[in-house]
């Protein structure tokens, strides 16, 4: 049996560095360091149900009539790129569960076929990574968090449900250069919708009515400016003491999460968040953190801001389907007439009027997975592929933008995602 220390998890937007494996004859026999979430992608399992493996998709196939007829790779890649090339605006997405390099070559293939390119939850990404450009505040790494961070405010974000062991190696628990003592050095806060389990954790909780984080920003900055504010959108006594002590901390960092994005006015909300720190860091240290939950959203955002130098989504289409504004493309469903769906679930995320109105339009779509899925039951074809940072060495960008190498722990059931993309594209006439 193999011992294979420091291996990168591939479960969530930490991408955890720790985690040791044993390994024998191809298969991963014992995992260390792991939490539920990264458990699921070593040993293949469900994420909610670990007793449960995943049903791998092994063959590639295209739909005819009502069933699926299995085919060789070749055949279902020459049918996928001649789908994509009679369409006018097709439509390639997902993105967020595959590696670096595949990222960059479904956003060449996007722009090959004259299509879209839209990663899985660009728009929280992208409204905070506007508000950030307005505003002159640092963002550091996970590790300079841990080590100076003694206030942590979870805004919109509930690391227990979507990165498990956030907690334990950066935010609340570990012991840092200038938090020796780890969790009694640091102070927590969670301003949330509803109430959960990071209550207990941290004492500390604020219930923000939907539509209410700008006001309970706006209040706090007044609070630690030293002023009365006019209103008071949660408790008296809650509110002022967050800011005192929030005011009071050498360093405090704040997490944010989607559930920023339900407001009615998420982009009101993430103003007044940065106007809120920009308040505290007249005075000490503050920065912000946005979190993401899939393990390489990071890295597609990447890919656009350094081939389009926004992380909006490209679009190549002529006329272009989505605006400068860079909203998103299933709202103009109608005008999709092919969607390449990569490294998602897609009907997994899509409000149910969108996934029937993709059926019903008789949209094609392709798939590129390592498992079945809700998605893959409903394709014009089908193609397996292998799972990044588990069977493909890969490349990965941490929440915080650090660079990360993913490696090939077991043989891969199927072809690499890249080289599938890559292959196709060279199919496109």
């Amino acid at each position: 049996m193999e011992l294979m220390e420091s291996i990168v998890c591939p479960g969530c937007g930490s991408l955890c560095d720790d985690i040791d494996l044993y390994v024998e004859d191809g298969e991963i026999q014992d995992v260390i360091n792991v939490c539920a979430w990264g458990l699921s992608k070593f040993k293949g399992t469900r994420k909610f149900h670990p007793d449960r493996k995943r049903a791998r998709l092994l063959q590639p196939s295209i739909r005819q009539g009502l069933h699926h007829r299995p085919v060789e790779t070749e055949d279902a890649l020459a049918r996928a790129a001649d789908i994509l090339s009679k369409a006018k605006r097709p439509l390639v997405c997902g993105l967020t569960n595959i590696g670096y390099r595949a990222q960059v070559e479904a956003f060449e293939l996007a722009r090959v076929i004259g299509g879209v390119y839209e990663p899985e939850g660009f728009r929280f990404r992208r409204m905070v990574h506007d508000a950030w450009k307005k505003s002159d505040l640092p963002v550091l790494s996970l590790e300079e968090i841990k080590d100076k961070a003694d206030c942590s405010v979870f805004w919109g974000f509930n690391p227990l449900h979507s990165c498990p062991r956030f907690l334990t190696r950066y935010a609340l628990f570990p012991r840092g250069k200038f938090t020796e003592r780890g969790f009694e050095d640091r102070k927590a806060f969670v301003v949330d919708v509803l109430e959960t389990e990071m209550k207990k954790l941290s004492g500390q909780f604020l219930t923000a009515q939907p539509g209410n984080n700008a006001l309970i920003a706006d209040a706090l900055k007044t609070l630690v400016a030293g002023q009365e504010p006019e209103q008071y959108p949660v408790k008296k006594s809650r509110l002022k003491e967050m800011a005192e002590q929030i005011r009071s901390a050498a360093f405090t960092a704040v997490f944010v999460g989607r559930g920023i994005g339900y407001d009615p006015v998420p982009e009101e909300s993430l103003e007044a968040i940065f106007s809120l720190m920009a308040e505290l860091n007249a005075n000490s240290r503050c920065t912000f953190f946005p979190v993401y939950n899939e393990f390489n959203a990071c890295g597609a955002d990447m890919v656009l801001s350094r081939k389009t130098g926004h992380v909006r989504p490209a679009d190549y289409s002529d006329p272009p389907v989505v605006g400068k504004n860079g909203e998103s493309a299933f709202d103009r469903l109608d005008e999709i007439d092919a969607i390449l769906s990569v490294g998602s679930d897609l009907f997994w995320g899509l409000p149910e009027e969108k996934i029937d109105r993709i059926k019903e339009g008789k949209t094609p779509l392709i798939v590129v997975s390592p498992y079945f899925n809700r998605t893959t039951g409903s394709c014009d074809v089908a193609i397996p592929s292998a799972v990044s940072g588990i069977e493909e060495e890969e490349i990965a960008y941490r929440m915080d933008g650090v660079p990360l190498a993913l490696k090939q722990i077991v043989p891969a059931a199927a072809e690499g995602t890249k080289d599938i993309l890559k292959r196709m594209r060279e199919l496109i006439p």
